[in-house]
């Protein structure tokens, strides 16, 4: 697994957000863990899920330069982190 792996679950265990035990699906099917992205709360856990994401999209895509599209619409927020770690290897 790779290194990034390891720290983004570590990073959603710190945050609170994943958690251990029963849970039900809404498919039904039993699952061991729950993930609660709205525990996310804070800017800079938002930027860190961000890096992440960038980094599982670079793995996917490789080096090929990233295309960003926004709503057509501005005045709906965007439930997405910003591709700021793009910007920044740039």
């Amino acid at each position: 697994m790779e290194a990034y792996k390891r720290e983004f679950i570590q990073f959603l265990q710190g945050a609170g957000v994943l958690k251990f035990g029963d849970f039900t699906a809404k498919s039904g099917r039993k699952i061991p863990y729950f993930i609660n992205a709205g525990d996310i709360k804070t800017g800079d856990q938002i930027a860190k899920l961000g890096e992440f994401y960038a980094k599982a999209y670079l793995e996917k895509v490789g080096n090929k330069k990233p295309c960003f599209t926004d709503l057509p619409i501005k005045a709906f927020p965007s439930p997405y982190p910003p591709p700021s770690p793009f910007l920044n290897k740039a």
